[in-house]
């Protein structure tokens, strides 16, 4: 698509974070007795101003509405990419994202009340994009997992942020 989450990175000064924090999401229809895994997946695209970048991105998960958070996943540095475009960037085809599977979202964050957080560490590199953020039963899959069969019927839709402006 062409709807994003952005963060302008590029040549900001010392060291910031950026955090974007989803609403709650009801996880415990999650049946536990029937040893269900949880996979919750995303794409990113991101390039290096210079090759001493060492930007961080970082997922937490709350089972409490946000009183304490779990870090489950840390990308940085040349793992985030080791691609480097000195101008401001931005993704201008399916081949400048990447795709991340995390299943470990476990047993005890299957509430009606999860949240889960993306926290971006910068320090005047380059712009930071995210998309496509799915959580779904089942094992990783690059499939499009959010679809709704013709027999489903959606009771209730919430759509986050509401208003939103640009990015």
């Amino acid at each position: 698509g062409n709807q994003c989450i952005g963060i302008n990175n590029f040549a900001e000064s010392g060291s910031n974070t950026d955090e974007v924090v989803a609403a709650p999401v009801d996880l415990s229809v999650v049946d536990t007795s029937l040893n269900e895994i949880v996979t919750m997946s995303f794409r990113y695209a991101y390039r290096k101003r210079n090759s001493s970048d060492d930007e961080w991105l970082k997922v937490f998960i709350s089972q409490d509405c946000g009183a304490s958070w779990a870090q489950r996943k840390t990308i940085h540095g040349s793992l985030l990419s080791n691609l480097v475009e000195t101008a401001s960037w931005q993704p201008a085809s399916q081949a400048d994202w990447t795709t991340v599977h995390m299943t470990n979202v476990t047993a005890a964050y299957f509430v009606d009340n999860f949240l889960y957080k993306f926290e971006f560490e910068g320090s005047g590199g380059n712009n930071f994009y995210l998309d496509d953020i799915n959580i779904y039963k089942g094992a990783p899959s690059d499939n499009i997992v959010g679809g709704v069969s013709n027999d489903e019927v959606i009771a209730d839709f919430d759509v986050y942020p509401n208003p939103a402006a640009d990015q």
